[in-house]
């Protein structure tokens, strides 16, 4: 869904497959689940809080349990990629049709 030039206060707002333009959130839970990428343009958050659930959620454990399994490098690299804007262009193949 496409929102513009709309003010969101003390809402929970999904992210996941919407777009977002010129729109200000005032204390709102903004929330990721991991599906399509949120388009966020130009917007304004104010004491706003992220929280990611989901296949977003299973990520952030798995970056998490990397760093402290002794990948450090490897989480600083992706974070490093983030900082740069790079990011793939499509989803890695999964394992098993790799095979």
């Amino acid at each position: 869904m496409r929102f513009e030039d709309r003010t969101f206060t003390d809402e929970h707002v999904p992210q996941d497959g919407n777009q977002f333009i010129r729109c200000r959130f005032i204390r709102c839970n903004m929330v990721y689940a991991g599906g399509e990428v949120p388009v966020l343009s130009h917007c304004e958050l104010h004491s706003c809080e992220f929280d990611f659930i989901g296949e977003a959620a299973n990520t952030l454990k798995h970056l998490s349990q990397m760093y402290r399994g002794g990948f450090q490098w490897r989480v600083e690299q992706a974070f490093q990629s983030i900082r740069t804007g790079w990011f793939p262009t499509t989803p890695a193949e999964p394992l098993d049709a790799q095979r």
